[in-house]
């Protein structure tokens, strides 16, 4: 599936935004605070539309890993829900955006309004020591009495409608539903993925696609024959080298080593990478770019990745303007800067060719 057109008309703060033509490759820039994680966390919510359990944890993929639960020094899971949404003139909480695929028209809107709800106070207290729930008020702990959100989610494709009713506290255990409709394959590269690269790396061999990722590896490094995982060490074997761990490789093989493992998970779907400068160094993504467009293309994986530094930017265009394939006869590259006013977000979309022109010639801000 690719996004063509994406208009997210409520979501954290974010209003009536319309991304048009969409390519392959689309880096969102902008100040701080303009939109550019919100736009990820958006496109996010696609991945399993009618399942709540997929948009609270959307909601919190901004906060430090740990248990999904509320832990201490961590919002709840239901305030980091209510988040996301806006509140519209009627007092409703809504989220909704819309858009076209290269196949399908779809829109998802959640509605839904805070509660009170009545718990029994044994039940409460012992749902709180199973937990570990520390942030919950004190006074709700005493009289029994949680906020609830309950609401609706509705998700339509191609004219059908879909509807899921909604109602949970803080208190409730949320769980993965598979039933539910599986829209689009997403993986989300958070800031600090690259800390935790063993965890893709090792799923990805479990789940069969160790000759995939070499066949990666090697278009970035034609000399790498493989690689062996031993005692949770991978080593790479190099035909100048004798295997050597990749603790003693540079940062430019580990990361590509990341993005090849998440590449491969999101075949035919989408990969979204938060401050790609963060995922990667700029010096590294000039030798990859080209590599990682032919990777993406070969999997049909469409990229969004979010930055705000203009040396990112400037990295991927200076890197891209020497493969004229890419850069002018099949313009993969989007550069979308994000404004926001009072009641609209702004977008100001150019091509690679375009924003590339506008830097050379004119020196123009594309962040």
């Amino acid at each position: 599936m690719v996004i063509k057109d994406l208009k997210i008309e409520a979501f954290r703060g974010v209003l009536d935004l319309k991304l048009e033509n969409l390519g392959e490759i689309n880096i969102l820039a902008g100040i701080n605070n303009s939109g550019k994680t919100s736009v990820l966390e958006a496109i996010r919510l696609l991945e399993s539309p009618l399942d709540v359990f997929n948009a609270v944890r959307v909601s919190r993929q901004r906060e430090y890993p740990g248990p999904f639960f509320a832990i201490r020094g961590r919002h709840g899971y239901l305030e980091s829900f209510i988040n996301m949404f806006n509140l519209s003139e009627d007092g409703v909480n809504v989220i909704a955006l819309s858009g076209r695929t290269n196949g399908h028209e779809f829109s998802l809107k959640f509605e839904g309004s805070i509660e009170k709800r009545l718990i029994e106070i044994e039940e409460n207290k012992k749902k709180l020591k199973d937990r570990e729930i520390y942030n919950i008020e004190t006074s709700e702990m005493i009289t029994g009495e949680v906020d609830s959100f309950s609401g609706e989610i509705q998700y339509v494709e191609d004219g059908k409608e879909y509807k899921e009713n909604v109602s949970f506290s803080q208190l409730d255990n949320l769980s993965e539903d598979k039933s539910k409709k599986r829209s689009v394959n997403i993986v989300y590269l958070s800031p600090i993925s690259h800390i935790f690269w063993g965890e893709p790396l090792f799923k990805t061999i479990k789940e069969g696609f160790k000759s995939e990722i070499v066949k990666l590896l090697r278009i970035f490094d034609p000399q790498i024959k493989g690689f062996e995982v031993i005692k949770d060490i991978p080593y790479i074997e190099h035909e100048a080298l004798r295997p050597m761990p990749l603790s003693t490789y540079g940062d430019g093989l580990k990361k590509v080593l990341l993005f090849a493992t998440s590449i491969i998970q999101a075949k035919d779907g989408i990969l979204l990478i938060d401050e790609i400068e963060t995922a990667i160094h700029i010096s590294a993504f000039k030798k990859i770019f080209d590599w990682f467009v032919r990777s993406c293309r070969d999997y049909n994986v469409q990229v969004f990745g979010a930055t705000h530094s203009q040396e990112a930017i400037d990295a991927i265009l200076n890197s891209s303007k020497n493969n004229k394939q890419l850069i002018y006869e099949d313009d993969p590259l989007r550069i979308i800067t994000l404004k926001k006013q009072t009641n609209k977000t702004f977008a100001r979309i150019l091509t690679g060719k375009e924003a590339l022109k506008s830097r050379n010639e004119f020196d123009m801000e594309l962040r």
